[in-house]
């Protein structure tokens, strides 16, 4: 039998943090959720409980405090803050909803429910690694020493370069207008995609350009970001005018999107992959060919690698169009011709190779087989410029290439590179041995400090067998009369 004279718990108005607010909020934006609606209508209303907020570094954890508590504080007539004072309970969310609710949700609903909230916590986590940058940061963080990787659309990017570093005048002399959205890593020395953002003139409205990343995963982070922050973004990352795509989750085909600059005197630019018409003398960017009554019939395309610029009256520009690598038409402004590979590709996908001989200041396709990537000098070459160590597992430039012998007799030996760290080769005469078979000089001047010197052999019976690797196909079967490129 119910017991008619159950006392009931102290009650107080529930209270929601408005961090904790919009954790539910981002929750619906991206679907239905009874739970996350049935928690906002219940703000304002008696509860046992109130004044619940998220805790820091958990992706579950929540704190409340007793309404019973803060009425006895409030009959004491004494001061608090119910956010920071002590007593306050820590829990999860889900037994929160068990808290509020009971049994009215079963479950699976209540764990779906937490699987959506600890998602929308780690997306917001992700998040602190974000930052928006302008002036003479932009071209900071432009620079390839600044990724944490040479991979990826980023890795691939033709403004990475030293000598673009003098291209981006329009942007660092533009603050108001434009910024650089970086994804930095967790020691935030180096960055791992980067956006151009657009503070548009018209449409008035904020608008991330093109979304550079080392890994495909991060550009959803980056559209996350964007919504986040109500700024619009392209549908798909690609140099052409594409449907945009508002926080809203509407979309349109590309408008006309202008910039109205302060500042328009530069004599070199970078390649814009979506602004890329200049009306230079009335200081205005556009996606688009402009009318010539109000804005003059003369502009400039920002679409050059290297760092200059085609002029043109409207009515003489006409799009050429050729086939690339893929097989698809691109427009032959935003193309480059890939010597070795025989085929166009957009300059933004190609590689262009600073080293060696035979590449050096060519473009080459995505996946080339021409290219090799030396991780050694974090440099592209092309394949006859390079050798294979197993020594380094890696693809190293002829010109620093030497043998390392692995016996004092020279019968096995193994490709290096002839600046290799001192623990792992030394030098006799003008031969390289692994370190393993030698020993080098140790000289204490007066003071006591000591300089290392010359190498010499171990004098050891052992010396006369090879060091072998674990690998036994590990020592190089090219002839050792090879001679290397000078």
């Amino acid at each position: 039998m119910e017991n008619k004279n159950k006392k009931q718990p102290p009650l107080k108005e529930l209270i929601l943090s408005d961090e904790f607010k919009n954790i539910l909020k981002n929750i619906l934006n991206k679907g239905k959720s009874k739970i996350a609606s049935k928690i906002l209508e219940f703000e304002g209303k008696d509860s046992s409980i109130t004044y619940i907020t998220k805790i820091n570094n958990s992706d579950d954890g929540v704190s409340f405090v007793q309404s019973g508590r803060l009425l006895r504080l409030d009959n004491l007539g004494e001061d608090y803050d119910a956010w920071t004072m002590r007593g306050r309970v820590d829990t999860t969310i889900g037994r929160l909803i068990r808290r509020l609710f009971g049994t009215k949700f079963n479950q699976e609903s209540v764990e779906r429910f937490v699987n959506k909230y600890k998602a929308i916590i780690r997306m917001q986590n992700s998040f602190k690694n974000f930052d928006i940058v302008q002036g003479d940061d932009i071209k900071y963080w432009y620079l390839q020493s600044r990724y944490e990787a040479r991979r990826g659309v980023l890795g691939g990017s033709c403004m990475q370069y030293q000598e673009c570093q003098n291209y981006f005048g329009i942007y660092t002399k533009n603050p108001e207008h434009v910024r650089l959205c970086i994804l930095k890593n967790d020691k935030g020395d180096k960055i791992k995609g980067r956006a151009i953002v657009w503070k548009l003139t018209q449409p008035d409205m904020v608008f991330m350009d093109r979304i550079y990343t080392i890994e495909d995963a991060d550009v959803n982070l980056f559209k996350e970001f964007a919504k986040q922050n109500g700024w619009v973004i392209k549908k798909r990352q690609t140099y052409r005018d594409d449907i945009l795509l508002y926080p809203d989750g509407k979309e349109e085909e590309t408008p006309k999107l202008i910039v109205e600059l302060n500042n328009n005197n530069f004599n070199r630019y970078p390649y814009m992959d979506t602004m890329r018409i200049f009306y230079r003398n009335k200081k205005i960017l556009s996606n688009k060919v402009l009318s010539t009554k109000k804005y003059g019939g003369r502009y400039i395309t920002l679409n050059d690698t290297g760092g200059y610029y085609n002029e043109y009256n409207d009515d003489d520009y006409e799009d050429v169009f050729v086939t690339d690598w893929r097989g698809n038409e691109i427009n032959e402004n935003d193309a480059v011709w890939c010597e070795y590979d025989d085929v166009y590709c957009l300059s933004t996908e190609a590689t262009r190779v600073r080293k060696g001989e035979n590449g050096r200041g060519k473009f080459f396709i995505p996946n080339s087989p021409f290219l090799k990537f030396s991780e050694y000098s974090l440099s592209y070459y092309h394949k006859d410029d390079v050798i294979y160590s197993k020594h380094l597992k890696d693809w190293i430039y002829k010109k620093y290439a030497v043998k390392v012998y692995y016996d004092i007799d020279k019968n096995k030996w193994e490709w290096s590179h002839k600046l290799t760290n001192h623990h792992q080769i030394g030098k006799i005469n003008d031969d390289y041995y692994i370190i393993d078979l030698l020993y080098r000089d140790q000289i204490e001047d007066k003071n006591g400090n000591i300089t290392l010197g010359d190498y010499h052999f171990k004098d050891e019976d052992f010396l006369k067998l090879p060091i072998e690797p674990e690998d036994d196909d590990y020592f190089s079967d090219v002839p050792d009369g090879l001679e290397l490129d000078k």
